[in-house]
């Protein structure tokens, strides 16, 4: 389980808003003028935010010393021309480590529906232990916008596990991942776990709410009797797409989702798994959380997360049973 903690690679999404983001995914689109007040706005918070930031250079904090700082133009992924992304460079030093041990950590302040969204490069959840003091600091201590733990006012903490370093690219380990998780999200004894805390059902519905876990037995069933050259991560996660994730939670927008989004719109996504996708962004998207008001709030989902990453490398077939249970075959 430690090792994990070395090894593993997550990327984040933090996001932060005020009352007044009211904004879609429509409205980010070139073009479009409604709410255009607002993206403005949200456009010079980032600016604010991302100056303010930089005046950290320097600073010296308990555990680790911001080295520098670089503030560059981010990238969009809406088309807008109302707002520019912003993208922050940090480099930390570790207070315990020879002083030419730096590392760098990336941060691309951007726009999303109803929200600033930052999007942080992939690091271990180590990184975050020993940085979080700075972190806490220069990201989350913000008061004139703020993580929003409700889920139906847009944003969301969207984690990504870097399937290479989560997964060894194994598909027996991500097959039983998938199983574990959807037993944890419908088991009466784990309903104290953080990992069950979000009740985005709408964004990120479990299979069982959507009736997608027979479909889910039945395909994990089937992959199970393949032999190994034929039991690939792309046949895995191929079939889940075509065949499982085929509903959507009936308040997702259909103008903000169109049909055929079904695949995005889950608790898990895997759309990056596949092999065409480059191999540093393949990853599995996990989006059932809320916003993270901090960052041990992320350590604790990330111990949860970790721990089913350790259980699933035990090297047995898992499936569901009928009662939502794991069975090892």
């Amino acid at each position: 389980m430690c090792n994990l903690c070395n090894t593993v690679k997550i990327g984040t999404e933090f996001t932060f808003r005020k009352d007044n983001y009211l904004f879609g995914i429509k409205d980010l689109e070139r073009g479009k003028d409604r709410c255009m007040s607002q993206i403005v706005e949200a456009g010079a918070e980032i600016n604010r935010w991302t100056t303010e930031i930089a005046k950290a250079k320097g600073k010296k904090y308990n555990r680790a010393t911001v080295y520098d700082i670089q503030v560059s133009d981010g990238i969009k992924k809406h088309e807008s021309l109302h707002y520019n992304a912003k993208k922050v460079k940090f480099i930390f030093h570790d207070n315990r480590q020879p002083k030419n041990q730096c590392v760098e950590w990336c941060v691309n302040f951007d726009l999303d529906p109803m929200c600033i969204e930052l999007q942080a490069d992939p690091v271990t959840y180590q990184f975050y232990e020993t940085y979080e003091e700075v972190i806490q600091d220069l990201i989350f201590a913000k008061t004139t916008c703020i993580p929003e733990p409700r889920c139906d006012v847009g944003g969301g903490g969207h984690i990504s596990l870097d399937l290479t370093t989560a997964f060894e690219n194994d598909p027996q380990y991500l097959r039983n991942f998938l199983v574990l998780y959807e037993a944890m999200s419908n088991n009466e004894q784990n309903e104290g776990s953080i990992l069950r805390r979000s009740q985005d059902i709408v964004n990120a519905p479990y299979m069982y709410e959507i009736n997608e876990r027979g479909a889910f037995i039945n395909v994990i069933g089937e992959f199970n009797k393949l032999p190994p050259a034929k039991a690939t991560m792309d046949c895995l996660v191929g079939e889940i797409n075509k065949r499982v994730y085929t509903e959507r939670h009936e308040g997702l927008p259909i103008e903000e989702a169109p049909k055929g989004d079904e695949p995005h719109y889950q608790a898990v996504n895997l759309e990056h798994v596949l092999s065409n996708t480059p191999p540093e962004q393949r990853r599995v998207e996990m989006r059932r959380f809320n916003a993270q008001q901090n960052v041990r709030e992320l350590l604790n989902e990330l111990d949860e997360l970790y721990h089913l990453l350790y259980l699933s490398r035990e090297s047995v077939k898992m499936n569901l049973g009928v009662d939502g249970r794991v069975v090892r075959e």
